[in-house]
């Protein structure tokens, strides 16, 4: 968890992130900046600060899958050039 072993790898899962955030509230509670914290536990305060965002927005801290929502290709035609293509034939 970046304890030990250096910085936090770029993937973890969602107890070692809710344990990061925890080690990171108690560092605060203490009277330590994030910052300060996240810079011992070598994580970038960015990534605990998307964590925390997600989790109060009702998200879960399991990875996501990357790209768009299932179904919808990463190169389909926007709704608005698809008009504009319809537009131009008529």
């Amino acid at each position: 968890m970046g304890l030990t072993a250096g910085p936090v790898p770029a993937r973890v899962d969602a107890p070692a992130k809710q344990g990061l955030l925890d080690l990171v509230d108690h560092a605060v509670s203490e009277g330590f900046s994030m910052r300060w914290a996240c810079r011992q536990l070598g994580i970038d305060h960015t990534r605990v600060a998307g964590w925390r965002s997600t989790v109060r927005a009702g998200g879960t801290l399991d990875d996501q899958p990357p790209g768009l929502p299932p179904g919808e290709a990463l190169h389909a035609l926007l709704d608005w050039e698809r008009a504009a293509i319809v537009t131009l034939a008529n």
